[in-house]
């Protein structure tokens, strides 16, 4: 590595490049002991083992200058470390130019190249070092390759719009915003982040955004947006033509969002794993059946509990974007006011939730799965709140009776009284 700084600052450019590419292109090999197998590794596997004092990061860098010093295709060369050599994962070219003791010529002419190029790739690699020539040059270049960049880079448009944000060229950003979601691939989930962004800018058109983001992407929170601000009715279609085309997982929570609770009982009744809740269906449907059928939305630690369960299972953190309140349970409270729960349709949950409750708690404990305790008493609870909206001191005798059921289990009577 030393001898490679010596002929760099000697100007001796091609030898260096050569004696850098050598020890990277070097194969290194290396026995492993648990299969009893000769194996490849990289350098960066011999550093993590502190097997070399080579210093990669420097290694990577000098291999980026030297080429910029003799290649005649600097761009294509450049780029090659990038894309195949797991050592320039984090590797920054600002930091590469750096080094040397004389200043790099042409480099507004390669950077200009530079972003054309790479404006025409797609890929994680690519946006990272995009990016980082947009910011090197500040953002001056960006305008020619407006149209490459929506069809192969479109995240690159939130920093870019938080650049103009930064320079108050605020009536900029709408213009290029409104640009790029009138090019950009419906299928490109992007464009939800993009409208969101601008319905936070441009807050005169705020409704024709956030009905944009939903377009781009069907999820939960994009319905939310349109249903708790008022627009439900003007796109209810609309929305339902998307939910229908939709394939996803979350297919039937939009449902249930849209007030499809009817759809949503008989989804939820075919799933009937009782273990390995997790994640799953049956988790979400039956929380989400345990807040919409209780009346009150008192805010009591069993409902808190559900509510924000819901929520993070929806992937909702405090917006970003100011399009909601930060707060959950009036996001609720604002949505569940919209829709109308038919007494058939209650009276049916009621009695699945019931059975499907008694199983769950049944099978945690004949399993005596203990960390699982407080989840079947939170159900037990929340089900037992909803029986309270009905008839005074029913809430009391739901849950004594698996008190009485499973007297023995003092940590499961622990857990009911916690959430009490």
């Amino acid at each position: 590595m030393e001898y490679a700084i010596e002929l760099v600052n000697c100007k001796q450019y091609s030898y260096a490049k050569e004696l850098v590419d050598l020890v990277m292109e070097t194969k290194y090999q290396a026995f492993d002991e648990d299969i009893e197998k000769i194996e490849e590794i990289t350098l960066l596997d011999i550093q993590s083992y502190n097997l070399t004092n080579i210093n990669i990061q420097k290694l990577c860098q000098y291999a980026i200058y030297t080429t910029y010093q003799v290649s005649n295709n600097k761009v294509e060369d450049i780029y090659y470390y990038f894309k195949n050599n797991p050592n320039f994962i984090h590797i920054s070219i600002e930091d590469a130019f750096k080094l040397g003791i004389e200043q790099l010529e042409d480099l507004d002419n390669f950077f200009e190249k530079w972003i054309q190029y790479l404006s025409e790739l797609n890929g994680n690699v690519e946006y990272r070092l995009l990016k980082e020539a947009l910011d090197y040059t500040g953002y001056k270049m960006y305008e020619k390759y407006i149209r490459q960049m929506t069809q192969n880079q479109p995240l690159i448009f939130i920093n870019i719009f938080a650049h103009l944000k930064k320079e108050n060229k605020i009536s900029e950003l709408i213009s290029l915003g409104n640009e790029v979601l009138e090019t950009i691939g419906e299928e490109q989930e992007i464009g939800s982040n993009i409208a969101l962004y601008l319905a936070n800018i441009d807050t005169r058109n705020q409704e024709k955004y956030i009905y944009t983001a939903f377009m781009f992407k069907a999820s939960i929170l994009n319905l939310l947006r349109i249903i708790n601000n008022g627009y439900y009715n003007k796109y209810e279609k609309d929305i339902k033509n998307k939910i229908k085309s939709n394939n996803s997982k979350d297919k039937y929570y939009l449902k249930f969002f849209i007030g499809d609770f009817e759809d949503f009982y008989e989804e939820s009744i075919k799933h009937k794993r009782l273990l390995g809740w997790t994640g799953s269906f049956e988790k979400m449907s039956v929380y989400m059946w345990l807040l919409l059928l209780n009346q009150t939305d008192n805010p009591t630690k069993s409902y808190s509990k559900l509510l924000t369960s819901v929520f993070q299972e929806i992937d909702y953190n405090e917006d970003e974007n100011g399009l909601f309140e930060n707060d959950i349970r009036k996001i609720w409270i604002t949505w569940k006011k919209q829709f109308k729960l038919e007494t058939e349709t209650r009276e049916k949950a009621m009695k699945w939730l019931n059975k499907v409750i008694e199983n769950r708690v049944d099978v945690i404990m004949e399993g005596n799965y203990r960390k699982s305790y407080y989840k079947v008493a939170l159900i037990i609870v929340g089900y037992g709140e909803i029986l309270e909206n009905q008839h005074k001191g029913a809430k009391e005798e739901y849950i004594n009776y698996y008190k009485k059921k499973y007297s023995r289990r003092s940590a499961f009577r622990y857990e009911l009284d916690e959430l009490i």
